[in-house]
């Protein structure tokens, strides 16, 4: 189950999820793109939470590896290093003053299982089913995927992968992800009562729902990369690479974050004047 063909191993429950994000995102890039609107356009903000949901979820599970650099069960007191154990809720003792590592909190493979979250939304949404259907098919997914989720982060936790609480934080993670892109980031509800209203979705650009993705992965990573400069400097010292990091992150997170505001008040525009 912990096998991934993107660490160089075979194919494991983790890539299905992975498989997932980008057919999803391939579908709604086809869709989002194209010159006239099909009756495929009203799948579009299915897709786009999906594909959207893939984005934000990895960048968040990455963004905290490297900000928070918790040393995994296997290396804690391992030679050479002889790392110490940290809490989830404190700085770990890797960072780039000690060379290129790989973050125990949260854990990635639970992460990729918890992408299929967006589906179950996706699946509330839907309005060619009826509102029980909606509801039962719903909770149903969202079952499967918290208990195949669990599954994958007990089996990281035996093989000393993974702390408990990197699994439980990635679930929750998650979780908070996909309800902030339905609810509030893409407005997923709000777009279809507009279709039932009206016979169309908001217009606030092309491929904006990924668009804002995009700038929500910017803005993660550019904190990230701000706050691990800042404890690999604290470490060994101020370099002229841990200044250079440093200044990227914060230009990174300031220009998605500006990118994030305009997309929404397009979104918001949109809807007035519906």
């Amino acid at each position: 189950m912990s096998r991934s063909l993107f660490e160089g191993g075979a194919f494991g429950a983790s890539d299905v999820g992975v498989c997932f994000g980008i057919a999803a995102l391939l579908a709604y890039l086809v869709i989002a793109l194209a010159p006239q609107a099909t009756r495929a356009t009203m799948i579009r903000p299915l897709l786009g939470l999906v594909a959207s949901t893939g984005l934000v979820t990895l960048s968040i599970v990455q963004g905290l590896k490297w900000a928070v650099g918790r040393v995994r069960p296997y290396l804690v007191g391992s030679p050479p290093a002889h790392l110490p154990f940290t809490a989830w809720f404190h700085f770990g003792a890797q960072d780039l003053a000690h060379g290129r590592f790989n973050g125990s909190f949260p854990s990635g493979h639970t992460a990729t299982v918890c992408i299929f979250l967006a589906l179950a939304y996706a699946l509330f949404a839907t309005p060619r089913l009826t509102p029980r259907l909606r509801r039962r098919l719903g909770l149903a997914v969202g079952l499967l995927v918290v208990c195949g989720a669990v599954a994958m982060g007990v089996a990281r936790s035996m093989d000393r992968m993974h702390w408990v609480t990197d699994w439980l934080g990635a679930i929750v993670l998650s979780w908070l992800a996909v309800h902030w892109l339905y609810f509030r980031a893409l407005c997923v509800p709000d777009q279809y009562a507009l279709l039932a209203r009206r016979g169309y979705l908001p217009n606030a650009g092309r491929a904006w729902e990924v668009s804002l993705a995009c700038c929500c992965v910017g803005l993660i990573a550019g904190v990230a990369a701000a706050v691990l400069a800042t404890r690999s400097a604290w470490t060994a010292g101020l370099s002229p690479r841990f200044a250079l990091l440093l200044l990227f992150g914060c230009f990174l997170a300031w220009i998605s974050a500006r990118g994030l505001r305009v997309l929404r008040r397009r979104l918001v525009v949109a809807f007035e004047e519906a």
